[in-house]
């Protein structure tokens, strides 16, 4: 992220070794503008505000309907 440039992240919240939480806050250290959206299978209502405040732009909740994912990813990608 630091040498290139992205137009958008999907960004699994349980990855292996750092978390997606964790791994967005350090992103959002030195790039403010790339969108960040969570992919997770945990409970959005409870997890929506929690995921957010790390830097995330939006979040994604597994299983998800192909038309609503297509529908946040061209909101961000123009």
């Amino acid at each position: 992220m630091q040498n290139n440039k992205f137009d958008l992240v999907l960004m699994d919240v349980h990855l292996p070794g750092i978390n997606g939480t964790e791994a967005t806050a350090e992103i959002r250290k030195f790039d403010t503008s790339t969108p960040i959206v969570a992919l997770t299978a945990i409970s959005l209502n409870e997890n929506r505000e929690m995921l957010l405040s790390f830097g995330m732009d939006d979040v994604v909740t597994k299983p998800f309907a192909p038309e609503h994912f297509y529908n946040v990813i061209s909101s961000y990608v123009k």
